[in-house]
């Protein structure tokens, strides 16, 4: 991201947060996990996009495993469950 930009998000941010006193802390761990799952979820979202034909997202799902595999903040449960994904159609009768 833009350092401009992640610079006014996190200013927005915080101005949010003062606004209507909410305040949060996360360890360092907790920090991690949910940056990592976030990341994931992008992930996710491009291999179905991808797999429905939109391959619009394919430059965003390359810099999300970039960023996963490049990247020592990323969880490494994040890592391994992405080195071992595969995408595929569910059987819609499972519930």
């Amino acid at each position: 991201m833009s350092p401009v930009i992640d610079e006014a998000l996190n200013d927005l941010e915080k101005k949010i947060e003062n606004e209507n006193e909410i305040s949060h802390s996360l360890t360092e761990e907790e920090r991690k996990i949910l940056k990592s799952c976030d990341l994931l979820e992008l992930f996710l979202w491009t291999e179905d996009q991808m797999a429905m034909g939109n391959f619009h997202v394919q430059g965003i799902n390359e810099n999300c495993l970039d960023i996963i595999f490049g990247n020592d903040d990323i969880h490494e449960k994040v890592k391994e469950f992405v080195e071992d994904y595969f995408w595929m159609r569910t059987d819609e009768n499972l519930q």
